[in-house]
């Protein structure tokens, strides 16, 4: 996602759901433990349950420095989200 409208349209293509999990498209591993370098925001995979929530956590990602273990203190950029439907089991 790189714009609202963009944000809209996919929460429209999702309809009812219990959740959304936001994913900082960023080419590194540990992304979920990762965190922001300017806001540090903790996160790079966040979990949400209102649509409302998936736009509060957007700012908070797309524009800013992903750190993780992999990447070290320098960080990579987060210019896109993937944003997808919350499960409610897992199988496996």
């Amino acid at each position: 996602m790189q714009s609202i409208d963009e944000v809209n349209n996919a929460l429209d293509q999702l309809g009812e759901t219990i959740g959304y999990a936001v994913k900082a498209q960023v080419h590194t591993g540990g992304r979920g433990l990762g965190h922001f370098k300017e806001n540090n925001f903790k996160g790079g995979v966040q979990v949400v349950t209102t649509p409302e929530q998936v736009k509060e956590v957007i700012p908070k990602m797309v524009g800013k420095t992903l750190i993780t273990k992999q990447t070290g203190e320098k960080g990579l950029p987060c210019n896109r989200l993937f944003i997808v439907e919350k499960l409610s089991k897992f199988i496996g």
